[in-house]
């Protein structure tokens, strides 16, 4: 049976009905990513938690082992890192650049720069882009004591990642790489925003 036209009221009608069941559908997809969105963000901080946690232990360790490991060449963890940050550079640096890779403060790294100095590791020379801030150089003997450092790293580091596939020391290097600079990222946006205020001020 053919029906006739429908009138504007019932079109009106069968209108509401349909833009009520949309609305109805809408509100519950919004919803349902609401709550996903929110699971997956929880389901997320406990584990950065746990993570951070075990970065702390792990760097303790690590400083602990690295202290034992160069103590015969009058070095420490924090020297020897220095001496790295410095002999891998493909330029020589400022105490204020070799800090920021390090993610280390300047007072920190100037301090252990000083102490270098002092035992003849490394040595200062004049900057042409800024007169203040002295380029850190390595000494001959700097090189001979992190040449030594690094030939003792070497067996030690193959020895601690016995057990484990090159996949899984990737996926760890490429996650805490990617932290970092998520990190420095914000550190750097928070430096510049107080910068700011400090200027209003």
């Amino acid at each position: 049976m053919k029906m006739g036209p429908q009138s504007p009221v019932a079109k009106a009608q069968k209108l509401k009905v349909l833009v009520r069941a949309c609305t109805k559908r809408r509100i519950h997809i919004d919803n349902t990513i609401s709550y996903w969105h929110h699971d997956v963000v929880n389901a997320h901080a406990p584990l950065m938690t746990d993570l951070f946690l075990e970065t702390f232990r792990r760097n303790g360790e690590l400083l602990t082992a690295g202290d034992r490991l160069v103590a015969s060449l009058q070095l420490t963890s924090a020297s020897w890192q220095v001496l790295g940050a410095i002999g891998l550079s493909p330029t020589d640096l400022p105490v204020a650049h070799v800090a920021r890779n390090m993610g280390l403060s300047r007072q920190a790294v100037q301090r252990l720069v000083n102490d270098l100095a002092t035992q003849g590791l490394v040595a200062v020379a004049p900057n042409p882009h800024h007169q203040r801030a002295k380029l850190v150089v390595m000494t001959a003997n700097g090189k001979a004591a992190f040449d030594s450092a690094m030939d003792r790293q070497v067996p030690w580091a193959e020895k601690l990642s016995l057990g484990l596939a090159s996949a899984e020391l990737k996926t760890a290097f490429r996650v805490l790489r990617t932290l970092r600079n998520r990190l420095q990222t914000q550190n750097d946006l928070s430096s510049r925003e107080t910068e700011n205020v400090e200027k209003l001020v």
